[in-house]
């Protein structure tokens, strides 16, 4: 949602000055930016990247526009950790392998 969009963005400019990643909250002139933030599933937006950090509330369809999703397992919450694995059986519906990684 929108008040998630605009933390991680203070979040981000926040982070490390060592490690600064480039980034901005949509709508925005996305030019030179390596972060795009958005609490908004638009079609257009599908053209500004590659890649999609998405969240539980993201459609199928939107994320299918992307070459590459990060999709997060919420294992803390017994329904979000079941929701992660819908998706992952989606995606595999679709003709898609996904991966899991499982975090150090």
């Amino acid at each position: 949602n929108e008040v998630r969009a605009e933390q991680l963005n203070r979040y981000l400019w926040g982070f490390r000055s060592e490690s600064f990643l480039p980034h901005a909250l949509l709508p925005c002139d996305p030019s030179d930016l390596a972060v795009l933030i958005s609490h908004e599933e638009r079609r257009e937006y599908t053209s500004l990247a590659d890649s999609l950090i998405a969240s539980a509330l993201c459609s199928m369809e939107f994320m299918q526009a992307f070459g590459q999703v990060l999709d997060f397992v919420e294992s803390y919450d017994s329904k979000k950790k079941e929701e992660s694995r819908r998706r992952f059986r989606d995606w595999q519906d679709l003709g898609v392998n996904p991966r899991f990684i499982k975090a150090a």
